[in-house]
């Protein structure tokens, strides 16, 4: 009986006090127009770059909302909001003092609350400011509808009610809830639908079709009632309304690329948004992953990430983040920006940034035995995938094979601090700690690096050098480029990775790395097997997969190519398709020049060089005669003259050393040991074979003596020809180890075995 009193009174206090006089009082209290129109939070909804709804995400409420202009609604919905809520809403101020008495007589006859006579814009001012529902409340929120009569028009009052007002569960306006009953905009509302959106406002989930479809078909056919009553409807389109059947569930709405979504969201942006993915390329590549992730699950491999780049635009095209968006085996954990150890596939960036340094792609390097002192201070000797070495080997065959030790000591040479900055200004930012924090090992991969990370640095690649970030919004700004490496040296990174008679060498003839297109390819492996990589680019897009398990399980030795690379060949063959024309490699600079030279010393081949290769140099070139192959002996045979550093390698492989590089009386004092190395400590393990726990001494001298003689603690151990290696038995206690060849000594080295 208190709230009916309240009513009552609040009725007749409107009826009787005098508008204009409420009006000149309403002008010293305006209403805040920008606080109102900011009132509303708007829901989240991603389109793909043609306008295909991807997602919606809820405001911070929980609740859909998508404001339209009035304009934008059917005439059909505003004519039955007007015929069930207030049919006078263009004649009055704000409140109708004649429906309040109307209401007050009808609630005393009743008893009870039959109307309480809210008008539209009343009902606005309680969700504007949520009055309360006594005398007070009611008195409230009759006068703040006055205010709103005062600073909106009627259009603009309507189209802020159909914004605000909850019309369906878990909906704020109407055309939230239009989306959510019906499954299309407002602006297309026939009469029904419209009368079923209208009759919800009053009570969303008790005339919710899903829930009560009984209550809510006498609630829509009420308002339909109330239309043609209001002259709203005629009797065809009345009838013809009263025979259409209610929704008896919600449309579907499922989520498309959600990972993409998810981090578009992270953004925190309201509203519509349109983005840069492309729902058939995301859908292609999701489909991919998916099947990829069946055919070798048996091989440990249970997931795979997918980033496809636009060259040009640096914009976003796909972006999986697993095989499915689920809670199936971490489905929801994106890999596109989960950080994994990319193996080789860091390696372009080291010999961009050398030969940015003065090397091109025929300096020779060495791919022999080498120690270094990784991160943890421990002794560290690289191996290739082959577990072979190849000796002397331009940088060009030593990239197309993924050498490890050339890379090694590439780094080692132009510096690792150079190559850490190199790559954080390629994008890497996920590379945040000090150099020595990685070591050397930082080219083979040892950092964490995102999938997306990745593809936008083979962009910069791709783009003769110039890194620019992913954009995900086609209409945002675009970040201005930064050029990292010069287009000459981009342009040999191409050149070297788009040599597929190389890959075939590397990957044999039945890789699935050969295209009939011409496309850069690289490939990359963590340590145990842990993930597959696969980057490459055209001139059009840069694709870079990943492959493996979520929970770092090992795969069944399923590398680079056997396990991303499949992927990959499959995501740039659907390109081929997608793309507007042919795909092609990025433009050659004009200062290029293509030249053979030998594959061992990248200089000119004399006629008895073993093994040549095309490669593309900037001009102008001066590479000179091969100055490592020689015709020596009696007879005469290919020797080699290289530097001391490749005497092992040369034993090893049996090669014929030249007799023009050694000399038997050597002038220059220059004998290193390298094996043991100072401080070393070796450990005699109980219980084995004590005879067979040695270790082999190792030595070079830059003047290749004919012997060196091998001292221990003083004592002459042994003498040992090149390349002077001389085995020792472990005994325990500290010892001094030098190595003399003629009145040359080498510097001592102290060692310990315990």
């Amino acid at each position: 009986m208190k709230k009916l009193r309240a009513v009552l009174i609040a009725a007749a206090v409107l009826a009787l006090l005098p508008l204009p006089v409420l009006q000149m009082a309403l002008l010293f209290f305006p209403v805040d127009r920008a606080a109102v129109a900011a009132s509303l939070e708007p829901s989240t909804r991603f389109y793909d770059r043609r306008g295909l709804l991807l997602r919606e995400i809820v405001n911070a409420r929980g609740e859909r909302c998508n404001p339209v202009a009035l304009a934008d609604i059917s005439p059909a919905l505003i004519g039955a909001l007007l015929a069930a809520e207030d049919g006078a809403f263009r004649f009055h101020g704000g409140v109708n003092p004649g429906a309040a008495l109307r209401a007050g007589i009808d609630n005393l006859r009743g008893g009870r609350i039959v109307s309480g006579a809210s008008t539209i814009t009343m009902q606005l001012a309680r969700l504007l400011w949520n009055h309360r529902r006594d005398f007070r409340g009611k008195l409230r929120q009759s006068i703040d509808a006055l205010r709103l009569e005062q600073a909106f028009s009627k259009d603009e009052i309507l189209e802020l009610y159909l914004n605000h007002v909850p019309a369906a569960p878990g909906c704020q306006g109407i055309e939230a809830a239009s989306l959510r009953v019906t499954g299309h905009s407002s602006s297309g509302l026939g009469a029904a639908e419209a009368a079923l959106l209208a009759g919800m406002i009053q009570a969303p989930s008790l005339y919710d079709p899903v829930t009560d479809n009984a209550a809510a078909l006498r609630r829509r056919n009420w308002v339909l009632y109330r239309m043609k009553k209001g002259r709203f409807l005629s009797n065809k389109v009345y009838q013809a309304a009263l025979a259409a059947p209610l929704p008896a569930q919600r449309p579907e709405a499922p989520v498309k690329a959600g990972h993409f979504t998810d981090y578009a969201a992270a953004l925190g942006l309201r509203g519509d948004v349109r983005t840069s993915l492309d729902w058939e390329l995301q859908e292609a590549a999701q489909n991919l992953a998916a099947a990829h992730a069946e055919r070798f699950r048996e091989n440990g491999l249970t997931n795979s990430a997918i980033v496809v780049i636009d060259n040009r635009s640096a914009e976003v095209l796909a972006m999986v983040g697993s095989k499915n968006w689920s809670a199936d085996e971490q489905g929801y954990v994106n890999g596109a920006l989960a950080l994994r150890q990319p193996g080789s596939t860091l390696k372009p960036f080291a010999y961009a940034l050398a030969f940015d340094s003065g090397l091109n792609a025929a300096s020779l390097l060495a791919d022999i035995e080498t120690e270094y002192i990784s991160s943890d201070r421990t002794l560290y000797i690289p191996r290739n995938y082959s577990r072979s070495f190849r000796g002397p080997v331009i940088a060009k065959e030593a990239l197309a094979a993924s050498l490890n030790i050339p890379a090694i000591r590439l780094v080692r040479d132009i510096g690792l601090d150079n190559f850490l900055a190199v790559l954080k200004n390629t994008g890497f930012n996920s590379l945040n700690q000090k150099a020595d924090y990685y070591g050397l090992g930082l080219v083979l991969g040892n950092g964490e690096v995102s999938l997306m990370e990745l593809a936008a640095a083979y962009s910069a690649l791709a783009r003769g050098g110039v890194y620019v970030p992913p954009k995900i919004f086609p209409d945002a700004v675009s970040a201005e480029g930064k050029r990292i490496f010069s287009e000459a040296a981009a342009w040999q990174i191409t050149a070297i990775l788009s040599d597929e008679s190389l890959r075939v060498q590397s990957f044999g003839a039945h890789t699935p790395l050969i295209f009939d297109f011409p496309a850069a390819v690289k490939t990359g492996t963590s340590g145990n097997w842990r993930d597959s990589w696969t980057a490459g680019y055209t001139a059009e897009y840069t694709v870079a997969v990943w492959s493996g398990d979520f929970e770092s399980v090992s795969m069944n030795q399923v590398s680079g190519s056997s396990g991303a690379g499949i992927l990959f060949a499959g995501m740039f063959r659907f390109l081929t398709g997608f793309a507007p024309g042919p795909l092609s490699l990025p433009e050659e600079p004009a200062d290029m020049r293509s030249l053979v030279v030998c594959a061992e010393s990248g200089g000119f081949p004399r006629d008895f060089c073993p093994r040549k290769l095309t490669v593309a140099l900037p001009a102008p070139v001066d590479a000179g005669l091969c100055a490592v192959h020689s015709l020596d002996g009696d007879p005469p045979g290919l020797a080699y003259q290289l530097p001391a550093e490749y005497d092992r390698w040369l034993q090893e492989k049996g090669k014929r050393v030249s007799g023009r590089s050694r000399r038997e009386n050597p002038v220059d004092r220059d004998i290193r040991i390298f094996r043991p190395r100072e401080g070393d400590i070796y450990i005699i393990e109980p219980g084995y074979n004590p005879a067979r726990q040695r270790v082999e001494f190792a030595a070079v001298s830059d003047t290749r003596a004919a012997e060196l003689i091998w001292y221990l603690d003083g004592k002459p151990l042994g003498k040992a020809a090149w390349p002077y290696g001389l085995s020792w038995q472990l005994a325990k206690g500290r010892h001094r180890l030098v190595a003399r060849a003629g009145p040359h000594e080498s510097e001592p080295v102290y060692f310990e075995v315990r």
